[in-house]
Formats: structure tokens, C-alpha cells, sequence
């Protein structure tokens, strides 16, 4: 542990050496095995040091935190982690002990991951800097601390919403420790860095739009540069379904994103307060990654039974990004807090609009499971909320109506019409129409394969098809372009327009195998769709890496993504 301004002098000498060792590493293909061993693991607090001790091999509900960790991503393309704190109604540890001991155990168990992932994602966002973040991402995130340290010390005490950011800032901190405690001096990384590693959704926009001078000039680009701009900020397709006889409701997401991210971490996590600051939901299970302590697609099913999800919104308009500050709190926080406090979608939206930081603006869904019937076949008022942000503001929808016409689809551009022309996007659209392939609302590419596909949805393998839809080879709305569908695969168009990018996974569950009073089930998959017989992807020959070798110099990752679906049950509820 070091102070943090010279821990940023020594980590630029550091990661420049250490990056350079990785340089000639080829891709790390682990063995075949068939069955992977879970691992049990616990942590304790010695008091009387401050210290913190895993144990491998001891399941311990008496420890401050404890946790069964399957290593399976090389067989399955996930991990699995099933974490929770000693959920003891008296005062044995105090709520900072039990998010650090989580946060300290995760990060012990998962240090290998953390350390692939990190190396991985720093080639890509910073391949033009030697996999070096720039000064002003790292200005930015250091400030963004101490607002944190500051705010904590003041209230956490006193105010529940500033107790339980100071919960998920100690599983932070757990977490950074752990990992460094079993890192080698050469993979260490300091607090700022690790929390641009959990912050990862928000980076890009503090990359590029923080300072003016780093932002995009859209007047400059042709059609083509700009589609690509918007394409690889793009995140995600969703979709709602539900049943025509209302017996059951579909929900899910696909993930858009490089494939330097395709090691995968499922994750449920078990927090018991103590009684000063009860909490709503104990629970979340979420699809994630190695160091992320949100699930950063987004993708969550709370104790309180709401499922959250999100696609990811482009801001047209960059003079908005002149209200970015470090004094706000990132997006994975405020929605980790919001997972915690509220068992409701209109107190969900209004908890995670507190302290918006304009980074990573998505159009969040919030489904409570709770106001739907599927035995009564009614879906009650407040069912569906959406809130989408924009830097300066969040704005909040109720769509349960029309949700209750059938589906409710989500495709990385605006519903709400104020929205709309705030983020500068009916502007865009109005000075280059041909934009609308990804942006107009109501005519892009995936609303209409959404509107034409969703009525062939009526079970879970119906689902599984849609979510994962590339037909691009012989679908007229795809205009012959594999990233013009519901699962994108940017790796598979021509030539020099070919990237490592696309759909990297998808997941979803019914209503029914939520509620239901037996196990509740996920259903999971990792890697880019092979949907209408395409090839699956592979590192050894995929045309992206052979043309962009830097920065698609991958460690830590299997060769071929070719796994079946995994039907996940839940452990932790």
C-alpha cells in the first residue's frame, strides 16, 4: 500500500515493463477437464490486527465472509462464485468488516483472473498509449476517490444511502487487497487502477469526454466513421417477452462488447446488514467478470425479486459531457446501491439517479417480479420501469403498459422523447438520415427483427434463439451486414472493417423459474453467437487478431468459443 500520487509515478515504470515482458505471451489454452472441483473457501477478521485470512477447503458460516469459487470458464465459459458474510444477527462483525472480508475473498480467489482480464482490456482501450492509461483517466479516478473517502467519513454513519456506498467502497477496497496480496510484485496494481478495472463501464466516457479536447467531432466523419463510433460504444440487446396467454414472462440480454472480455465470472452475492441499516434485498445473482463487483452488462435478479437490465444509450450531443465532474458516484455503485435498498422499480430509479455521474448512460429496465401473476395471468401497474441517463440527468418511465401488448425490446438507442432530444439523437438523425440503421427508435435494424421474431417466442428454447438471432447471410433487414442483428458479429465482416466485437454471451430466466418455491434457474451462455450455422469464433483464426495484433493481444483465454448453454441454479436464496 502506497500513497496514491506515488503509487501513479511508479506504476507507469512498472506497467511499461510489465507489459513489454507480456508481449510475446501467446494465448494461454488451458486443458480440457471435464469435471472442475469447486473450491471452499472462508475469511477471517483477526480483530485484534485488522487482518484478514482466507482459508481454502473450509466452508465457514461462523467467518466474516465464505464462498465456493468453480474455476469452470476453460469447460463451460463461465466461473461460478457463490459469496456471502456471515448472515448472524448479532453484532460479531460490523457491516465495513463483512463487505471488505466479501470483497478480500473474491479477490484471493479470483487474483489469476483479475490479472488476464486487466492486461487484456488495457491492450484494447489503451493500445495507442502501450496499454498505458492516460493521465487524465487516471486524474479523473483519483479524484473520484477521495470524493468517496470524503463522503463516507461524513455520513456513513448517519445516512443509509451514504452507509451502503460505504459498504460497496470497503468490498472495493477487499477486493483491490485480496488481489494484491496474491499478485507477484510485477502484477500489482494500485487502488486508482483497480477501480477503473470495477468502473469499467463508465472508462470510455471519462477516455474520451472528460476533456474536450479528446472529445469526437461527428461534423468531421463520413456516415461509415461515424455508424463504427456509435457501434463500438454500442452494449447490448434486450427484450421482455411475454406469454400470449400471460403464463410466463421471458427476460434477458446479450452483451456487445471486445472479446479481450470474454473471461466470465456468474456471481451471487449474500449481504446480512446489521439491523442499524436494514437493507431490502440480501441478495443478487449477475452475470459478470473477474474484478467487476456489479455484473457491468447489466444483468442482476435481486432478493427483493426485481430483475434490472440495461443497453447502452449513445449521447449525440457532447456538450452534455461538460457536466462529467469526479464529485459523483460511478454507475456500477449507484446501481449496486439501488440493488440493495429499494424492492420496487420507481425507488430503484430514484436511488440510482442520486449523484449521477454521466458516465455510461444506459437505458436501465427494472421488472418486479412481484406484480405479475402468471397463475392469474394479470401484470399489475408498476410492473416495468425504465430510467435513462444522460450526463445531468435521469429520466424515469413507467412501460408496464406496454409491456402488457407483448414485448418490451431494447437496442442502444432512446425511448423516451425528451430523452431523445436531449442526447442530441433526433438532431443526429435529421442532419444524416442514414444513421438510422442503429439509432432511429422506432425503424433501426434490431426494432424490426424484434418486431418481426418476438411472436415466435412462446418457450425458453424459442427465447434462447431469438436472443441469440444472426442470420445476416439471408435476413433482408440485416442489409448483409453480420452487426446488424440482435447478436452482432463484427469479427466476421470483410477486410479492414473486421473487429474483435460483437455479442459476447447471452442470459435470461422466466418469471416462473424465479418465483417458483423450488431452485431458481438462470439460463447462461458465453461466446459470439453461432446462430444460422456461423462459424464459432476462435483467437487462431480470427481475421480481427491477424490484422490488429496489439491490440488484440490476449492472455488468460481458451481459443475457440464453442459452448452449449448452461442452466444455472441459484444457491444463495
Amino acid at each position: 500500500t502506497c500513497a496514491l500520487p506515488i503509487c501513479y509515478q511508479i506504476k507507469k515504470m512498472k506497467y511499461f515493463f510489465s507489459f513489454l515482458i507480456f508481449f510475446n505471451i501467446l494465448i494461454i489454452i488451458s486443458p480440457k477437464i471435464e469435471d472442475v472441483t469447486p473450491i471452499e473457501a472462508s475469511v477471517y477478521y483477526i480483530k485484534t490486527t485488522g487482518k484478514y485470512k482466507v482459508v481454502e477447503g473450509k466452508f465457514d458460516k461462523m467467518a466474516a465472509a465464505y464462498a465456493t469459487y468453480t474455476p469452470s470458464y476453460e469447460t463451460k465459459g463461465w466461473d461460478f462464485l457463490a459469496l456471502s458474510s456471515y448472515d448472524g444477527v448479532d453484532d460479531k462483525y460490523p457491516d465495513e468488516v463483512k463487505n471488505y472480508a466479501m470483497g478480500y475473498l473474491e479477490g484471493v480467489l479470483t487474483h489469476k483472473r483479475i490479472y488476464a482480464s486487466h492486461y487484456n482490456l488495457n491492450n484494447y482501450k489503451y493500445y495507442k498509449n502501450k496499454g498505458i492509461m492516460p493521465d487524465s483517466t487516471y486524474e479523473f479516478f483519483e479524484k473520484n476517490l477521495i470524493f468517496m473517502q470524503n463522503m463516507t467519513s461524513l455520513y456513513k454513519d448517519s445516512d443509509p444511502y451514504w452507509h451502503e456506498v460505504n459498504n460497496l467502497y470497503m468490498q472495493m477496497r477487499g477486493l483491490h487487497e485480496g488481489y494484491n496480496s496474491m499478485a507477484p510484485d510485477s502484477e500489482k496494481i494500485d487502488l486508482v487502477h483497480f477501480q477503473t478495472i470495477v468502473s469499467l463501464g463508465d472508462v470510455d466516457e471519462i477516455n474520451e469526454n472528460w476533456k474536450k479536447e479528446d472529445r469526437p467531432d461527428y461534423s468531421k466523419m463520413t456516415t461509415d466513421e461515424y455508424l463504427d463510433y456509435i457501434a463500438f460504444r454500442s452494449h447490448c440487446s434486450a427484450i421482455f417477452k411475454v406469454a400470449d396467454d400471460f403464463s410466463d414472462v421471458w427476460f434477458g440480454h446479450n452483451t456487445w462488447t471486445t472479446y479481450n472480455k470474454l473471461i466470465r465470472i456468474y456471481k451471487e452475492y449474500k449481504y446480512v446488514p446489521n439491523s442499524k441499516f436494514p437493507i431490502k434485498a440480501q441478495t443478487v445473482t449477475m452475470s459478470s467478470y473477474p474484478a467487476a463487483l456489479n455484473s457491468q452488462d447489466d444483468f442482476y435478479i435481486t432478493g427483493a425479486y426485481l430483475y434490472v437490465g440495461e443497453t447502452t444509450n449513445h449521447v449525440h450531443n457532447t456538450k452534455l459531457f461538460d457536466l462529467l465532474t469526479p464529485e459523483s458516484l460511478m454507475c456500477w455503485m449507484r446501481t449496486m446501491v439501488a440493488n440493495r435498498l429499494t424492492d420496487d422499480g420507481y425507488s430503484w430509479t430514484q436511488i440510482f439517479s442520486k449523484y449521477n455521474s454521466g458516465t455510461y448512460n444506459n437505458q436501465f429496465h427494472i421488472l418486479n417480479l412481484k406484480l405479475i401473476d402468471t397463475e392469474k395471468k394479470t401484470i399489475s401497474p408498476g410492473a416495468m420501469y425504465i430510467v435513462e441517463q444522460l450526463p445531468g440527468s435521469c429520466d424515469v418511465q413507467e412501460v408496464t403498459d406496454v409491456l402488457k401488448k407483448g414485448y418490451w425490446p431494447s437496442y442502444n438507442t432512446p425511448f423516451i422523447m425528451s430523452v431523445r432530444e436531449k442526447s442530441g439523437t433526433i438532431a443526429a438523425l435529421k442532419n444524416n438520415s442514414d444513421l438510422w440503421v442503429t439509432q432511429d427508435y422506432d425503424t433501426c435494424v434490431r426494432a424490426k427483427i424484434f418486431r418481426r421474431e418476438q411472436s415466435k417466442v412462446n418457450s425458453t428454447e424459442a427465447y434462447k434463439e431469438l436472443i441469440r438471432f444472426n442470420n445476416y447471410l439471408n435476413d433482408e433487414y440485416s442489409l448483409g451486414n453480420p452487426s446488424y442483428s440482435i447478436a452482432a458479429r463484427y469479427d466476421l465482416n470483410p477486410g479492414n472493417k473486421s473487429n474483435c466485437y460483437g455479442a459476447t454471451d447471452a442470459k435470461f430466466a422466466s418469471i416462473n423459474e424465479i418465483k417458483t418455491t423450488g431452485k431458481k434457474k438462470v439460463h447462461i451462455i458465453s461466446g459470439p453467437t453461432k446462430s444460422h450455422n456461423l462459424e464459432s469464433f476462435a483467437w487462431s483464426k480470427a481475421h480481427c487478431k491477424l490484422t490488429d495484433p496489439i491490440r488484440f493481444k490476449i492472455i488468460g483465454q481458451i481459443d475457440e468459443y464453442n459452448f452449449d448453454w448452461v442452466d444455472y441454479e441459484l444457491t444463495l436464496w
